[in-house]
């Protein structure tokens, strides 16, 4: 799975936002509890790409992630960006702060790119992410 080029401070945005995210994860997102492993597997992925985004103006970050764990974490993470978006609805305001879309357009992109390229089946089921995860702007 490859994410960026972008800029440090787009992704250092993001990463603040779904850090104070996964704080209340483990209570409530959009009505269902967000497992433990999750947020830990999250806080992982987080902690990699903070340190990786303090060292330039521009952020890359590229790993090899088994397709399974790929396929689980799309999942999880279309389900907490699904429940953010509607809650931004009826706030009537962004779900993430300004600044951070780059990373949060980068990060999805390469989110869905890595399943198209895993198996046949994975790529069907990102072709539904392509059309359906929230704030996903065509390429």
């Amino acid at each position: 799975m490859h994410v960026g080029p972008v800029s440090s401070a787009s992704a250092l945005t993001w990463i603040g936002y779904a850090r104070s995210v996964l704080d209340r994860a483990g209570d409530v997102v959009g009505g269902a509890a967000v497992p433990a492993e999750v947020v830990q597997r999250f806080t992982d992925l987080l902690d990699a790409w903070q340190s990786a985004a303090e060292h330039g103006e521009a952020f890359s970050w590229e790993a090899d992630v088994d397709p399974d764990e790929l396929e689980f974490l799309a999942h999880a993470f279309l389900r907490v960006a699904e429940a953010l978006a509607d809650e931004a609805e009826v706030r009537g305001s962004e779900a993430a702060p300004a600044g951070a879309d780059e990373f949060y357009q980068a990060l999805v992109s390469g989110v869905v790119g890595a399943l198209e390229g895993a198996d046949r089946a994975r790529a069907e089921f990102a072709e539904q992410l392509r059309q359906s995860w929230p704030g996903l702007q065509e390429p």
